[in-house]
């Protein structure tokens, strides 16, 4: 009716969401996509999923909105202001990742790197690279996180998921390698000896023994 008006909420932050109240209430985005979200008028107010965990997302009411980041990057994500929340996609696997809508978000470790990687939280996840293959992976935009192995040594490695992607190394030599960063961690080899050997994949590869005499 006035969409200048402010919200109960931004008027006094005490008051409970309208779907607290009454769970089956539409969102006010989805009765009008144009309206700003409630931290998008004022940051400090905590989400829905803060106030009420058993509520579900806006992209899981209506997976066609986009995320709070992308409307708005300086907004810190979920899990950074609540790290116990789940992460979108283990409230629906099928939603796409945050990088997926908008590759030039930082990815959740680049944010915050103590939190764990989706597959270290559901090992059952697929990578983002697995989603989509021209991401650049979290070793490429920080080369101080650890790997995924190196976080968690039981979870396979990308190519074991999906053997049609190219190495770290060969999307960017200059990375050092996994056994280099962490000298206990097994070869690729003898985790999955069907896997064929880096320079059968990319002859110009330098051997290991070259890059680490």
């Amino acid at each position: 009716m006035n969409p200048s008006l402010p919200s109960r909420q931004a008027m006094n932050p005490s008051l409970p969401l309208r779907q607290a109240m009454n769970p089956s209430l539409p969102l006010r985005q989805p009765m009008n996509p144009s309206l700003p979200s409630r931290q998008e008028m004022n940051p400090s107010l905590p989400s829905r999923q803060a106030m009420n965990p058993s509520l579900p997302s806006r992209q899981a009411i209506n997976p066609s909105l986009p995320s709070r980041q992308a409307m708005n990057p300086s907004l810190p994500s979920r899990q950074a202001m609540n790290p116990s929340l789940p992460s979108r996609q283990e409230m629906n696997p099928f939603l796409p990742s945050r990088q997926a809508m908008n590759p030039s978000l930082p990815s959740r470790q680049a944010m915050n790197p103590s939190l764990p990687s989706r597959q270290a939280m559901n090992p059952s996840l697929p990578s983002r690279q697995a989603m989509n293959p021209s991401l650049p992976s979290r070793q490429e935009m920080n080369p101080s996180l650890p790997s995924r192995q190196g976080m968690n040594p039981s979870l396979p490695s990308r190519q074991a998921m999906n053997p049609s992607l190219p190495s770290r190394q060969a999307m960017n030599p200059s990375l050092p390698l996994r056994q280099a960063m962490n000298p206990s961690l097994p070869l690729r080899q003898a985790m999955n000896p069907s896997l064929p050997l880096r320079q059968a994949m990319n002859p110009s590869l330098p051997s290991r023994q070259a890059m680490n005499p």
